[in-house]
C-alpha cells in the first residue's frame, strides 16, 4: 500500500508545474491562464486591466471599434504589428492568430531593459459582440518565453 502511494506521488510531481491558473475579467468577456497566480493591480483607466508578480505581467487595453463585424480588409497582423512598435518594442516576429480566438494576431518582441532584452508577447484581438478591441501584452520577466507563448495563447473570449 504505501509503495503504491510513493508511486502515485512521484508521477505526480511532474505534472505540479504545469498547472494553471485562470484570470477572468466578466466586465469585459475575456480570460487568460498562467503558470503562476498573477495579481491584478491598479491602472490608470477604467479601460485597462492589469496582472502581474516577479515573473510576468499582463496587460489589457480595451479600445471600441467603430463596426461590430470585422471589415475583410483588417490586416490582424498589422495591427499586432504596429502596436509592438508603438510601444517602442524591437526584433518583432510574427507568430499566429491565438488558437481560441480567430479574429485575433499575436507576434513575439523584446523589450530592452538594463540591457536585458525581455520576452513580450503582444495580440490584438477583436471582439465583435463587444465592438471592442483588445490590445495585450505579455511580459516574461524571468526570460521564459515557453511559458509567455502559453500564456499568449490561452486567451478565450467568454460568452
Amino acid at each position: 500500500m504505501r509503495i503504491s502511494h510513493l508511486i502515485f506521488f512521484f508521477l505526480l510531481i511532474p505534472y505540479s508545474n504545469y498547472s494553471q491558473n485562470l484570470t477572468k475579467s466578466e466586465k469585459f468577456k475575456i480570460s487568460f491562464e498562467s503558470p503562476e497566480i498573477l495579481e491584478s493591480y491598479e491602472t490608470e483607466s477604467e479601460l485597462v486591466l492589469g496582472y502581474d508578480n516577479d515573473n510576468y505581467a499582463v496587460d489589457i487595453e480595451i479600445t471600441s471599434i467603430k463596426n461590430a463585424s470585422l471589415k475583410p480588409t483588417t490586416d490582424l497582423k498589422f495591427e499586432a504589428n504596429q502596436l509592438a512598435k508603438g510601444l517602442g518594442l524591437t526584433n518583432i516576429v510574427n507568430i499566429s492568430k491565438a488558437p481560441f480566438i480567430e479574429t485575433s494576431y499575436s507576434v513575439k518582441a523584446s523589450l530592452i531593459e538594463y540591457n536585458d532584452k525581455i520576452p513580450v508577447y503582444v495580440l490584438y484581438v477583436i471582439n465583435n459582440a463587444l465592438s471592442i478591441a483588445y490590445e495585450i501584452t505579455v511580459y516574461c520577466y524571468n526570460l521564459n518565453t515557453e511559458a509567455g507563448l502559453k500564456i499568449a495563447h490561452s486567451f478565450k473570449l467568454l460568452q
